[in-house]
Order: structure tokens, then C-alpha cells, then sequence
């Protein structure tokens, strides 16, 4: 429910005057705030699913069901489900932090050893590391699981990146 990239697409929606449907893992009774505080802002229709998981088969067989209510109403829906469908494309826009951190790392000292950061779908540590193999950026991304064991999310984020 704290999801950086369902508050940004919100916003976006707003934005742009788009209707915006949140398919949230949790439960509707949680404090709002934070992120779920700016997606009410926003405006963006909430649904809620109690999962932490962001893997749960039940993930898309939602979504699915949330498109077709859109679509029955006259809208054309479209799903971005990013450890699903959109993976790919999401590791890939995230290859441009790591022209950021390049540079950031050149202002600096040089590149660290090492990256750490938080992995949820793992979609940014994948885009990092593309992004920083393709810079020749000696940098190791060492992603912190929060969610995952190590045995899923490792190659899956081995996928995406070589799709992206």
C-alpha cells in the first residue's frame, strides 16, 4: 500500500485527467498515510487484495477482473502489473539511474563496491544492473530481499534484466 510506483501512476493520472485504478496489497481498514494518503489525494479508485506478496497468483486473475469491470462501463483499460507483463519494461526505464548514479559516483569519490538497496519486485536492481554493465560500471548491486527468498527472486531478476 506504500508503493512509490501506484502513488506516481495516481499522480500521473491526475495529471493527465485519466481515471486510475490502484490494485493495492492489503487491507482497506489501514491507516492512510504516506503513499495510500497521496493515492486518495490523487483521486485514483482504491481496491485492495491481503497479500504482502507481490507474486500472489491472485495478483493478475484481479487485475484481470478490474479491466473488464472498466471495460463493461464504456473505458479501455490497461494493466501494468510490473512483476508481471511490465517487468521488462520496468527494468529498463530503470537502467537511467544508473547514468544518475554514474554521475553522482564521478562528482564524488568514484564508484563504490558495492550498491545496497531494498528489493521488492526486483525490477530496480535489474535496471541497475544493466544499466551499470552497459556503463562499464564496476559497481556490484546487492539487492536486500523483503519480501522473497533469494532462490525466486535471483533469477528472476537475471530475467528481466536480459529482457529489458
Amino acid at each position: 500500500m506504500q508503493s512509490n510506483f501506484c502513488q506516481t501512476t495516481a499522480a500521473a493520472a491526475a495529471h493527465l485527467g485519466l481515471d486510475c485504478v490502484l490494485l493495492l496489497r492489503g487491507r482497506p481498514d489501514a491507516l492512510v498515510q504516506g503513499n495510500l494518503l497521496l493515492d486518495h489525494i490523487f483521486g485514483a479508485a482504491l481496491e485492495f487484495l491481503d497479500t504482502g506478496d507481490p507474486y500472489d497468483p491472485a495478483i493478475p486473475v484481479r487485475l484481470s477482473e478490474i479491466a473488464g469491470r472498466v471495460q463493461a462501463r464504456g473505458g479501455q483499460p490497461y494493466i501494468i502489473h510490473l512483476p508481471g507483463r511490465s517487468g521488462a519494461l520496468a527494468a529498463a526505464a530503470a537502467t537511467s539511474q544508473a547514468s544518475e548514479l554514474h554521475e553522482q559516483f564521478i562528482a564524488g569519490d568514484g564508484p563504490p563496491d558495492a550498491l545496497y538497496l531494498a528489493v521488492g519486485s526486483g525490477l530496480t536492481a535489474a535496471g541497475l544492473i544493466l544499466g551499470f554493465k552497459h556503463l562499464n560500471i564496476p559497481t556490484r548491486v546487492v539487492g536486500v530481499s523483503v519480501q522473497q527468498a533469494e532462490l525466486f527472486l535471483k533469477p528472476l531478476i537475471v530475467d528481466r534484466a536480459n529482457a529489458a
